[in-house]
């Protein structure tokens, strides 16, 4: 039982890590983009 919730925290911290630097690496290349 605590194995699946363990599998299932850590599933939600990576998506959640991945959809965190993808939106930084965006605003990184807007930001870029203005400073030209």
């Amino acid at each position: 039982m605590s194995t699946g919730i363990f599998v299932l925290a850590m599933s939600i911290v990576i998506s959640a890590f991945f959809i965190w630097t993808s939106n930084n690496g965006r605003k990184a290349d807007r930001e870029r983009d203005w400073g030209k």
